[in-house]
């Protein structure tokens, strides 16, 4: 057997929906060892067929098993099946998401649906949620298995609502059930949606990037779930984890600033909020005690730290803006900070320190020694830091800048064809 093949012995030809306004639906089952259910999962499929196309505007539905590498009789078994089905196999196991990836490019549908080959979904589900997609407009429909009719086990059920959670704090919107493996998407919103994980995490990723980006719809409808069949290959330590940076890795692409940003407001926050009371005492007694060095530090470190963050999500947001519009001003926040406004600060920074710390420079200059208290220099090395990082930041962000205007230089080679004179 070859390390790959694809078995399309249902070949539906190219024209038969030209003309009309078929829709088909394409079920992908990902399996990888599941030689208990597969057939049975199989067979449920090939059953709800009728009940899809008699209560929603699908017209035909094809399934397509994908055995990702499976070491069992899951290939066997699906080969005994066609050509009611259509196969896809390889040797090596890449993955579940590698999986559906690779049931979405071989399907034929317009809409395309997955379900685990586990035994856990009823497949009889999809006309509800198709049904669900259709008259909210949306691009995908989550099968919700957090209600009454699921038998999942605690600590998953648990584990999901915790990602939704997470996903409700970072703006994200509200979903119900993240990791769900029971939906239907349109293929036309496929592009907008990758790239996503070859593994486990396909799912919350997919439901992170669906809620973040403002150009996707995304419905729930509630499904029943039952036990799975067999062995789980799923670790809830292990793939708990992966799930975490799934979501972490989507949403710091569309939600930099949010959360960056936020973070480094904060700690400055802190530090002013800190620093203030010494501040007051300064200008009331003109002297600062040596006990007060160790609130210094921690205003110092908190105060840079969290100005490093801020404009790191600042620029992480007009770098994913820029490539996100090919150019356009986007939604970055907050453009009043800008290139000109940090060189600004910046070097009211630098000159602030220099004031503060004249004395000490004369007599470093002319002593070799510093004679002024400790705080003046460390208050100026604090504004030197602020300084730096100020016009660090204003050099990056007029990279941008030049960056988006590049990008925005119309192409007027058509207008310029037009408009060419080529008689006297």
């Amino acid at each position: 057997m070859n390390a790959q093949s694809i078995h399309e012995n249902t070949r539906i030809p190219d024209n038969m929906y030209q003309g009309c306004a078929a829709m088909m639906l394409s079920i992908v089952l990902p399996a990888y060892n599941e030689e208990q259910a597969i057939e049975g999962v199989v067979q449920a499929c090939l059953d709800a067929r009728d009940s899809i196309v008699r209560d929603t505007d699908v017209s035909d539905v094809e399934i397509i098993v994908v055995s990702d590498g499976s070491t069992d009789r899951t290939e066997a078994i699906a080969r005994g099946l066609l050509p009611r089905i259509r196969l896809i196999a390889y040797a090596d196991n890449r993955g579940y998401g590698q999986a559906l990836k690779m049931g979405f490019a071989a399907a034929r549908g317009d809409l395309l649906a997955f379900m685990d080959a586990d035994g856990t979904c009823d497949p009889r589900d999809f006309a509800p949620m198709i049904q669900a997609l259709e008259a909210q407009g949306a691009d995908i429909c989550l099968g919700n298995r957090l209600t009454a009719r699921s038998h999942m086990p605690a600590v998953r059920r648990a584990g999901n609502r915790a990602y939704a959670a997470l996903l409700r704090l970072l703006g994200a919107g509200r979903v119900t059930d993240t990791a769900s493996g029971m939906r239907v998407l349109r293929r036309a919103c496929l592009d907008s949606l990758y790239p996503l994980p070859d593994g486990l995490h396909f799912t919350p990723a997919m439901s992170c990037r669906a809620l973040l980006d403002p150009a996707l719809s995304i419905v729930e409808s509630p499904i029943s779930y039952s036990e799975r069949i067999g062995r789980s290959k799923l670790n809830v330590l292990r793939d708990g984890f992966r799930f975490l940076s799934a979501i972490w890795n989507v949403s710091i692409t569309y939600r930099a600033f949010r959360i960056l940003g936020a973070a480094g407001a904060l700690m400055m926050l802190i530090s002013f909020m800190y620093g203030l009371p010494l501040l007051v005492r300064y200008a009331q007694a003109r002297q600062v005690s040596d006990g007060m060095i160790y609130r210094l530090a921690f205003i110092v470190a908190v105060g840079v730290g969290g100005l490093t963050l801020f404009n790191i999500g600042l620029l992480a947001s007009r770098l994913i803006s820029l490539v996100r519009t090919r150019g356009g001003q986007g939604a970055a926040p907050l453009r009043i900070i800008n290139s000109t406004s940090m060189w600004v600060f910046g070097a009211l920074c630098l000159g602030a320190a220099l004031l503060i710390n004249k004395n000490a420079i004369y007599q470093y200059a002319s002593m070799r020694k510093v004679l002024v208290h400790w705080s003046a220099v460390m208050t100026g090395a604090f504004l030197v830091l602020l300084g730096i990082q100020s016009l660090a930041f204003a050099v990056l962000d007029r990279v941008i800048s030049l960056l988006r205007a590049r990008f925005s230089e119309p192409d007027i080679s058509g207008e310029a064809r037009r408009c060419e004179i080529t008689e006297p």
